[in-house]
């Protein structure tokens, strides 16, 4: 579980920027019909991986105590 916990930790910190190309070859290419705001995407990952975060620290420091 503290091996989760650290790992939780360390992706809170990445980012992941998955921009549409405004140049270029990929510029002409048809998009994707998925969710078209990437920084609510990112959001919505961000809280569900710090609720889980929460969730396991509270897990760990019940057994520790």
């Amino acid at each position: 579980m503290t091996k989760e916990i650290a790992r939780l930790k360390e992706e809170l910190n990445e980012t992941d920027a998955k921009m549409t190309a405004t140049y270029g070859i990929e510029a002409s290419l048809p998009k994707g019909n998925g969710t078209s705001d990437p920084t609510g995407r990112e959001v919505i990952n961000h809280e569900r991986k710090r609720k889980t975060l929460r969730k396991f620290e509270n897990k760990v420091d019940f057994i520790d105590t």
